[in-house]
């Protein structure tokens, strides 16, 4: 029996061609090459239009470019490791083994900068809290406090969200604010995916997705940390000596922000390891300015400032549209519809290798819109009870709302 390559009208869909991918993998990595003549049945004989019989080109680092590491950047630059070397390697030099985070070199540095992450939170967040209960108390008085500790906790977390989201912004917008694909005069979206696999790595998009890359997995195993409790225990019998709980704190929206970090992590690292930073950048920066007066509404509704809270609230209603509803969907996601075949057109990346990842990536991006159409009809719901009783129900926090629901001007 021998492989063919199946005619545009018989070809598999993409994902049963990634599906046969992997399969073909498994089977060559015990040395089993020949799997397809041992399927049953003649299922799969050569008269057949069997898709098990389709070729595939492979993975996508055969067509990728090999980005240089720090190693072969010393080697093929005559330099001896030392702190300049570094610096050069790391902040002058683009297109790097550094522009990927699925290399050596970069997990090397993600994890240093995920636990950096969690350092400077340790330090700045209890910092916040104080702030947070020093203007609390002089706005509500001292019972304040003792009625509030919950609020005060998070009344920290959202600052250091808030001060991270106006940081990116600021400075997403000064590396990219004349980047071609924001620019519909340059050709716009589309050079998200021309001279692709070959475009360069430039040294601030690296250590934006570095840091982009960090605070998500922080975020995700912070959001872990305050929803699950875990006990030891002395098994008895066939428990387990590990217990796992919820936390009375969990979120009301845990399973969604669950899934959106799940979901945005698969993306950062996924876009990261294809080459996809472009598009990666402009969903980071339409979700961290959309992110802005979602933090800023919920410090406001954190200490009760209603007025406050209200300002906030529609200029979350407004970020959201423009940003999440609008740019999300109709701009990137329209563009990853209509022009992400264009990675094809330089004739390095083979067709059916575009259409092996596309439904993936297709999939995760409209996951992503869902739920913030879900959040929005949430927020509306938020909207409607603070008009009609001019009180502030959280739901994402807790769903039938905040611990204390009355606001105090």
């Amino acid at each position: 029996m021998t492989q063919t390559v199946l005619t545009a009208a018989s070809s598999p869909p993409g994902i049963v061609l990634l599906l046969i991918q992997f399969i073909d993998s498994i089977f060559t990595f015990f040395n089993f090459t020949q799997w397809r003549r041992h399927i049953p049945f003649g299922l799969c004989d050569a008269s057949s239009n069997c898709w098990l019989l389709t070729e595939t080109s492979g993975w996508p680092g055969q067509f990728l470019p090999d980005l240089p590491s720090y190693s072969t950047f010393l080697s093929e630059n005559n330099l001896n490791h030392g702190l300049s070397s570094l610096y050069t390697f790391a902040f002058r030099t683009p297109t790097t083994s550094l522009g990927s985070l699925t290399t050596k070199d970069s997990l090397i540095v993600l994890t240093l900068l995920v636990i950096t992450i969690r350092h400077i939170k340790a330090v700045l967040l209890p910092t916040f809290c104080n702030f947070g209960r020093k203007v609390g108390i002089s706005t509500h008085g001292p019972q304040w406090e003792h009625q509030n500790r919950v609020r005060i906790m998070k009344f920290g977390e959202y600052v250091f969200r808030f001060l991270y989201h106006s940081i990116l912004s600021a400075v997403g917008m000064w590396c990219f604010w004349n980047a071609s694909w924001w620019d519909g005069s340059k050709g716009g979206t589309s050079n998200l995916w021309m001279d692709f696999p070959n475009q360069s790595i430039e040294v601030g998009m690296i250590w934006y997705y570095f840091i982009q890359g960090a605070y998500n997995i922080d975020a995700l195993i912070s959001l872990a940390e305050h929803s699950v409790i875990i006990k030891t225990q002395i098994p008895r019998g066939l428990e387990f000596p590990i217990k796992l709980s919820w936390s009375p704190n969990i979120r009301g929206d845990f399973r969604e922000m669950a899934l959106h970090h799940v979901i945005t992590n698969l993306l950062v690292i996924g876009s990261s390891h294809f080459r996809l930073t472009r598009a990666g950048s402009m969903v980071f920066m339409v979700h961290d300015i959309s992110d802005i007066p979602v933090d800023m509404s919920k410090l406001a509704n954190f200490m009760k400032w209603k007025i406050t809270t209200i300002f906030c609230f529609v200029l979350m209603l407004i970020g959201w549209l423009r940003y999440r509803l609008g740019i999300l969907p109709f701009v990137i996601l329209r563009s990853i519809i209509y022009e992400t075949h264009l990675v094809c057109a330089s004739g390095v990346i083979p067709f059916d290798l575009y259409r092996m990842w596309y439904p993936i990536f297709f999939a995760l991006m409209v996951s992503i819109i869902a739920l913030h159409v879900h959040w929005f009809i949430m927020l509306i719901q938020i909207g409607w009870v603070l008009c009609k009783k001019g009180e502030t129900h959280d739901l994402t926090e807790h769903k039938t709302g905040e611990d204390q629901t009355s606001t105090d001007k």
